[in-house]
């Protein structure tokens, strides 16, 4: 049976891999959800751990790459088939998934990959250097003080529980993945695709309104607001992103709001990542989605794509996107048993899958304001 592995967001600070995953057995998957270690435990780079094992600041990385290695040794003795492996993620777990199809250590471990509301933009991963001067910061808030070496055991002999409620504010760069030269062969998860490709088919997609959580009763709707945050928050192109969000295109104010935000945040970049991949020499299928499907009045927020996966909701739209991830982990193409065909996505053609109320095809979704919020590289 094919296999799927979930890697659950959550920032790289909080998350479980405590899953339902009933809805996706029920299609002939063995699923597998993996552990990680998060925040500083996860997280924290350092000079003084660099000089023990010439890396740090990744082992909730390492973590999932020794998931996906259990998942080889063992998952037959489950049933599940070794050669059949997909890796899937929302939020923080989709960048894990765009740094583990970068990354030359968990090569051969997985045989297909489902992006889910993220992607690893240039520069977004920073220098170790940087990380680890993060992370002498945060060692002198346990506190933990002298050199290198005598912060790492200093933190070491500080129990988890304080380790944990240690303050994170104002961290520059933030505990999340690093991704140095030695687990990445360019240093850079984007360019790495670019350069080699995916080297396995991508499912690659992002929601409608990821960002309306952040923005709905949280300032106000009008247009005057909706002018200054993105005056403010784009001043270079403020004057050319506004005529692609009329307001009259959109219910109030806040909804054009949020679509720009969201745009930046989310779905220009995962475009871009699926030209990246779909024009690499030797690319394998890109599938693009568009999840459009709302339950309350924050319509098709951040994660809401996770419930009906995982058949939290229990509807014809849910059992279509259950469908359509179980076929591609099972052979690598989305398609078949009667479903609205899914085309792959091309830079050319921009095709996309709208998983709304209503699956159909759909091409071109705001690519004048992704050509400048995101830029091809």
């Amino acid at each position: 049976m094919p296999v799927a592995f979930w890697i659950h967001g959550g920032g790289c600070l909080r998350g479980s891999g405590r899953i339902a995953p009933s809805a996706l057995v029920a299609r002939g998957l063995v699923v597998v959800s993996v552990q990680y270690r998060l925040g500083a435990l996860g997280f924290l780079a350092h000079a003084g751990l660099t000089a023990e094992s010439d890396t740090s600041g990744d082992w909730g990385f390492y973590d999932m790459i020794a998931g996906l290695k259990w998942v080889r040794r063992n998952i037959g003795r489950f049933g599940g088939d070794t050669e059949r492996v997909m890796i899937f993620g929302g939020s923080s777990g989709a960048s894990a998934v765009n740094a583990l199809l970068a990354s030359p250590l968990a090569r051969g471990t997985f045989s297909r990959a489902a992006i889910q509301s993220n992607s690893l933009e240039l520069g977004e991963t920073p220098p170790l250097a940087d990380a680890e001067a993060a992370g002498a910061v945060f060692a002198s808030r346990v506190p933990c003080t002298g050199g290198a070496a005598e912060q790492v055991a200093c933190l070491r002999a500080t129990s988890a529980t304080d380790i944990i409620h240690v303050p994170r504010a104002g961290l520059t760069p933030p505990l999340l993945l690093v991704i140095d030269d030695g687990q990445l062969e360019t240093g850079d998860v984007a360019l790495t695709i670019k350069k080699k490709g995916a080297g396995v088919p991508l499912i690659v997609g992002s929601n409608r309104e990821e960002q309306s959580q952040s923005y709905l009763d949280q300032v106000p709707d009008d247009v005057d607001t909706f002018h200054q945050i993105v005056e403010a928050d784009f001043p270079d192109l403020a004057g050319a992103l506004l005529p692609l969000y009329p307001v009259d295109g959109y219910d109030s104010p806040i909804w054009a709001l949020i679509a720009v935000e969201s745009d930046a945040a989310y779905t220009c970049g995962v475009r871009r990542l699926a030209d990246v991949a779909a024009s690499a020499e030797g690319a394998q299928p890109v599938y693009r989605y568009l999840f459009t499907r709302g339950l309350n009045e924050f319509r098709a927020y951040h994660g809401l794509d996770e419930a009906f996966l995982f058949g939290e909701v229990d509807d014809a739209p849910a059992a279509e996107m259950q469908g359509y991830w179980a076929r591609f982990a099972a052979t690598g193409d989305p398609n078949g048993d009667g479903a609205v065909a899914w085309p792959p996505h091309t830079a050319a053609n921009d095709d996309f899958l709208e998983l709304g109320a209503v699956v159909q095809v759909g091409a071109g979704y705001h690519d004048a304001a992704c050509d400048l919020l995101v830029p091809a590289y």
